[in-house]
């Protein structure tokens, strides 16, 4: 989802490091002119 300079990006992950349990993470990015200025992640 793109909101004005900020990316939300949802990932619903399987199969990391060999471990059969899946795992959500939001990650949110904030852009300035075409660079990454900061990132969150979020982990349940």
């Amino acid at each position: 989802m793109v909101f004005g300079n900020k990316v939300i990006d949802y990932e619903y992950i399987t199969g990391s490091n060999g471990s059969s349990e899946p795992f959500e993470l939001i990650f949110m990015y904030e852009v300035k002119g075409d660079k990454i200025v900061k990132k969150t992640a979020i982990s349940k």
